[in-house]
């Protein structure tokens, strides 16, 4: 159970970093490098980095979900939940 535990939290780390890391326009530097045309005029019809952030959000839900059905403990049961709120919250902040 230790073992699901850590490998839980060391999953939900890298991941929700990942979810800040891919934050905002992939664009964002044209603007830095010529102020006239911003970053929003480029359109970017792929939806790769849309599709990324929500494979790394079923990730964390499952690793949690994981953690949270399996342990006993009402603590850990309430940690594994709000983490999975946090990563959410993130998530639609980001989109």
């Amino acid at each position: 159970m230790k073992l699901l535990r850590v490998l839980a939290y060391l999953v939900y780390l890298p991941t929700l970093l990942g979810l800040f890391l891919l934050s905002g326009s992939k664009y964002a530097w044209v603007s830095e490098t010529d102020p006239v045309l911003p970053a929003s005029a480029i359109a970017d019809g792929s939806g790769d980095r849309a599709l990324f952030k929500l494979l790394l959000l079923t990730i964390v839900v499952v690793s949690q979900a994981m953690l949270l059905l399996r342990t006993r403990s009402r603590k850990e049961k309430i940690v594994a939940f709000v983490l999975v709120l946090l990563a959410l919250i993130v998530w639609g902040l980001t989109r």
